[in-house]
């Protein structure tokens, strides 16, 4: 079957790309800095790009979830009971380190991949800490101008377990928001990947298409 610019102009409207008004010729022998299948590498460039990130993203978000509903459970389960009948506090002080480090990785991760609801779920993270900074401050963890955490460990050690629990535990929200926000996260990355994903096979599939004609007709 002989290849028309037509056939082109309609390929690439399908896969949402400008439609070129250069000739076969420039398309089949690659006389044009604008064809079609420049356009779909570019694409498909920038798409493994945002899927790597969506990845990453998702990965961080599930991390910090588990990591704040640690916290959250309660009676002879909990934390801060086990460190009652234990009398050791170590488990806690690791699960509050935990806590801070992936709770500023998802942070970070938020940022580079960046997108209205990304920047939303990134305000709503950092409003969970800041709302509660001071009582988050008094067992030694602070909360920076952009939201990150940092942890003062002799000043947390140096904090009864009673106040860990109040400021940290299942009754204040902190890590319940927390683990809320960072599970809608993933979801979203998850969407997004799957949608990234759908449109690389689609632009794979036609790229593969067009290129074995060029092979056999050009």
């Amino acid at each position: 079957m002989r290849i028309t610019t037509q056939m082109l102009n309609e390929s690439a409207r399908k896969a949402g790309l400008p439609i070129n008004s250069n000739s076969l010729l420039n398309y089949v022998n690659g006389n044009s800095d604008n064809t079609l299948l420049s356009a779909l590498n570019k694409s498909r460039t920038t798409d493994a790009v945002s899927k790597t990130k969506y990845e990453k993203l998702e990965k961080a978000a599930d991390q910090l979830s588990k990591a704040a509903s640690v916290f959250m459970a309660t009676g002879e389960d909990s934390l801060f009971s086990k460190a009652r009948e234990s009398e050791d506090s170590q488990d806690i002080y690791n699960a509050v380190e935990d806590f801070v480090g992936k709770y500023n990785s998802t942070l970070s991760t938020l940022k580079n991949a960046s997108g209205s609801l990304n920047d939303y779920y990134s305000q709503m993270l950092k409003s969970a800490v800041s709302d509660n900074k001071e009582a988050l401050e008094s067992i030694g963890i602070t909360v920076a101008k952009d939201g990150s955490l940092s942890v003062d460990k002799d000043k947390m050690k140096g904090t009864d377990i009673d106040t860990l629990e109040k400021v940290l535990g299942n009754t204040t929200g902190i890590t319940k928001k927390v683990a809320y926000v960072s599970g809608r996260v993933s979801d979203n990355a998850q969407t997004n990947q799957n949608s990234l994903s759908s449109q690389y096979s689609s632009t794979g599939s036609l790229y593969s298409s067009l290129a074995s004609k060029y092979n056999l007709y050009g």
